[in-house]
């Protein structure tokens, strides 16, 4: 009479609920898509730091004889400004320049004198050079008192109406700041004498 050995059956081996392995995969294939876009769009995820935008950018003003304007320095109404910038090898950088009067009135510099609100900002060709920008606006109708001449570099093109739809205390340069957080705000404080003639800043 024969014996037959019977072996214990094996288990397989524990595995992982579906509906979780399904989440996991959706949350990691979301992920990986944020990041494509944020690299496509940016360049490199910023997480709003500022700078290396400040490190490679400048922007300056200049009058119709090639003086740079300076802090503290006047202008009389009517005078021809310039905007310079230097961009070292950052890409896709976008301008927008414009003068605020000491009746909060935006005078721009670039683009000039837009026609519509929905015209964008200039683009920023890298460039380990100053470059000047062809456009010479001049400020016409400057009332005496401060001016402030503003440089806002951004990494995406701007719509000017997004500056002109500002409130007077958003316009400044912190106000500025706050609402462009990942952007390099450059600004000149000077003196307007009004108009030839005038009888000068109060």
């Amino acid at each position: 009479m024969g014996f037959r050995t019977c072996y214990p059956m094996r288990m397989p081996a524990a595995v992982i609920p579906s509906r979780f392995t399904h989440l996991l995969t959706w949350l990691v294939v979301a992920l990986a898509a944020a990041l494509v876009v944020l690299w496509l769009r940016y360049g490199e995820p910023s997480f709003g730091d500022d700078r290396r935008i400040g490190n490679a950018v400048g922007v300056d003003f200049y009058e119709a004889s090639g003086r740079r304007l300076n802090p503290g320095d006047t202008l009389v109404s009517g005078a021809v400004v310039g905007v310079a910038y230097r961009n070292e090898g950052v890409e896709g950088l976008s301008l927008l320049a414009f003068a605020i009067d000491s009746a909060r009135t935006i005078h721009w510099l670039a683009p000039t004198k837009p026609r519509q609100q929905q015209e964008a900002s200039v683009g920023l060709a890298p460039s380990a050079v100053e470059r000047v920008l062809p456009q010479r606006p001049t400020l016409d109708e400057l009332p005496a008192g401060p001016v402030t001449l503003v440089g806002l570099v951004t990494r995406t093109p701007v719509f000017i109406g997004r500056v002109e739809h500002l409130v007077a205390a958003e316009r400044n340069p912190e106000g500025l700041r706050d609402r462009f957080p990942d952007s390099l705000v450059v600004a000149v404080s000077l003196d307007s004498a009004g108009p030839p003639g005038g009888a000068g800043t109060p």
